[in-house]
C-alpha cells in the first residue's frame, strides 16, 4: 500500500469532522501528523499542521494555540528535509489571519508587510483560494479600524478576486462581508442585494460547508427587510433563521449575533437581544482572542446601558482583555464612546492624540 494513502484518508476524515466536531478533528490531525512523521512524509507533516491550525482558528476560536502551531510548523519547514514542500505560503497566510483575529490594530503593520510578500498574482487554480483569502485579510483590517469606506473598497477587490477564481464559498463570503459593511454605511438596500446573491451561491454548495454562511445570510435578510418596513417578510426570515440555528452543531459567527441583535433592538425586544449576547459570550468561553473578547463585552455594555442595566462586570472583563492588546488605546476610545463617560472620553482623546502625534497610523 502506498504509505500516503492512510495518511490522506485520516486527513480527509478530520477535514470533514471540522464542521460537526472540531475537537475530534484536531485529535485526528494530531494523530495523522505523528503518522506522517513516522512514515517520513515531511510535506504531509506540514499539511497536517496547516489543517490543525485552520480548525483551531476558524472552528474553535483558539487563536493563541493557532499561532503556536503555525510558528512551530514554520520553524519545522525551514529544515533541509522539508525543502520543496509547497505548504509554506499557506502557513504564512494562516499566521497573518491568526494575528488579524488576535489583535488586528496592534499588529497591523506586520500583517500588511506579510500580505505584501505573500500577494503575488497567480493563474494556478490550486492557489486561487489562497489568493482570495489574502485580500479578505485586508478587509478584516479595515473592518477592525472601523474605516467602512476603505473596508468596502477592499471588499469589492475581494469579490473581484473571488469572481476570477470562481470559488463558490468565497463568493458567498465576499457578498456577506459587503452586506455587513453596507449595514454600517446605512445602505440597507445594498445589504439585501448582497445577501440575496450570497444565498444564490450558497444554494449551489454542499449544505455541510455552508451552514454558517446560510445562517448569516438569513439573519442579515431578517434585519434588512425589517428596516425597509417589510415586517411580514422579516418575520418569515426570523423564523427561518431560528430554524436553521437549531440545526447547527457548532457556534455561529459573531456576525449572526450582530444582525439578529440589531433586529431585536430595533423592535424593542431588548431581553431577546441580551439573551443572544449572553449566548455569544458563552460561546467565547474558550476563546483566546483579546480583540474578539473586547468586542463581545463592548457590544454587551452598549446594550446593557440602553436597557438601564449595570455593566460593571462587562467593563471589568473588557479591561482585562484590552490589557492584552498591543494598542489598547483604540479599544478604550470605543469604550468611552459606548458609555459616554466624559472623563473617559477626554482620557481616550489624549491617548489618541499622543498616538497619532508619534506618527502611528
Amino acid at each position: 500500500m502506498n504509505p500516503k494513502q492512510p495518511a490522506y484518508q485520516l486527513l480527509n476524515q478530520a477535514i470533514e469532522l471540522r464542521f460537526t466536531d472540531p475537537p475530534q478533528a484536531v485529535a485526528l490531525l494530531e494523530q495523522g501528523r505523528v503518522f506522517a512523521q513516522t512514515a517520513r512524509l515531511p510535506c504531509l507533516v506540514l499539511l497536517y499542521d496547516h489543517w490543525r491550525a485552520n480548525v483551531l482558528l476558524f472552528y474553535m476560536g483558539r487563536t493563541l494555540e493557532t499561532i503556536e502551531v503555525l510558528v512551530g510548523a514554520l520553524v519545522t519547514a525551514a529544515k533541509p528535509e522539508y525543502e520543496g514542500c509547497q505548504e509554506q505560503p499557506r502557513l504564512y497566510q494562516l499566521l497573518a489571519y491568526a494575528y488579524v483575529d488576535y489583535d488586528p490594530i496592534g499588529y497591523e503593520s506586520e500583517i500588511r508587510e506579510a500580505l505584501t510578500l505573500l500577494d503575488t498574482p497567480t493563474s494556478a487554480p490550486e492557489l486561487f483560494h489562497h489568493w482570495c483569502m489574502i485580500q479578505e485579510i485586508r478587509v478584516e483590517i479595515e473592518w477592525a479600524r472601523r474605516d467602512f469606506i476603505r473596508a468596502k473598497a477592499e471588499a469589492e477587490s475581494y469579490l473581484a478576486r473571488c469572481e476570477t477564481a470562481q470559488i463558490g464559498i468565497r463568493l458567498a463570503d465576499a457578498r456577506l462581508f459587503l452586506a455587513r459593511i453596507c449595514w454600517e454605511l446605512q445602505d440597507v438596500a445594498a445589504v439585501l442585494h448582497h445577501t440575496q446573491i450570497a444565498s444564490q451561491h450558497i444554494d449551489q454548495l454542499a449544505p455541510n460547508i455552508t451552514i454558517g454562511l446560510r445562517l448569516q445570510a438569513l439573519a442579515w435578510q431578517t434585519v434588512a427587510y425589517d428596516t425597509l418596513r417589510n415586517s411580514a417578510t422579516a418575520r418569515q426570515f426570523e423564523a427561518a433563521t431560528q430554524a436553521h440555528f437549531n440545526t447547527m452543531k457548532i457556534g455561529p459567527s459573531y456576525t449572526y449575533y450582530d444582525a439578529m441583535c440589531a433586529y431585536y433592538e430595533s423592535n424593542g425586544r431588548y431581553q431577546e437581544a441580551l439573551a443572544l449576547r449572553d449566548r455569544n459570550l458563552l460561546g467565547q468561553r474558550n476563546a483566546t482572542s483579546p480583540y474578539h473578547l473586547t468586542e463581545c463585552h463592548l457590544k454587551r455594555i452598549r446594550l446593557l446601558k440602553k436597557m438601564g442595566r449595570p455593566y460593571h462586570e462587562d467593563q471589568q472583563q473588557f479591561e482585562k482583555w484590552a490589557a492584552k492588546l498591543k494598542k489598547p488605546e483604540y479599544a478604550y476610545a470605543r469604550l468611552a464612546e459606548a458609555v459616554q463617560d466624559q472623563h473617559l472620553l477626554a482620557t481616550g482623546a489624549r491617548i489618541l492624540r499622543r498616538w497619532f502625534g508619534q506618527g502611528k497610523t
